[in-house]
C-alpha cells in the first residue's frame, strides 16, 4: 500500500492503536513521490522497517498490459478508489459514471 499510496496521512495514523505502532505522525509530510518516480519516497514515519522492504513499484509501473490512453483512464479510476481514509474513496455509484468503464478494450 505504501508504494502505491505513499505513507499514511497523520489522521489515519490517529485512527488505529495498531497503525500508531508503526507509523509515527512526526515531521509529516513524509512523501516527495511524484506520480511517476517511486524511487522519491521517503518513509520518514515508518517506525519499524526492519525486515519490511516496500516494493519498488508504482500505479502506473504495474499497470502495464493497458494501452497509454487507457492506461491513464484505468490509473484514474483506480485512484479514486485508493485513498487511505475511507471518506475520501468515491462510493460504488459514483465509480459507475466513471469514463473508464465506457472504455472499449
Amino acid at each position: 500500500m505504501v508504494s502505491i499510496l505513499g505513507p499514511p496521512p497523520p489522521e489515519f495514523i490517529r485512527r488505529s492503536d495498531i497503525t500508531k505502532r508503526v507509523f509515527a505522525e512526526e515531521g509529516w509530510p513524509h512523501s516527495t513521490r511524484s506520480q511517476n518516480s517511486i524511487d522519491e519516497i521517503i518513509l520518514g514515519n515508518w517506525k519499524g522497517d526492519e525486515g519490511v522492504d516496500v516494493p519498488k513499484t508504482s500505479l502506473e509501473e504495474a499497470v502495464s498490459t493497458v494501452g497509454p490512453e487507457d492506461g491513464q483512464l484505468f490509473i484514474a479510476f483506480i485512484r479514486k478508489m485508493l485513498h487511505w481514509l475511507p471518506e475520501q474513496r468515491l462510493q460504488p455509484s459514483e465509480l459507475l459514471k466513471d469514463p473508464w468503464l465506457a472504455v472499449d478494450l
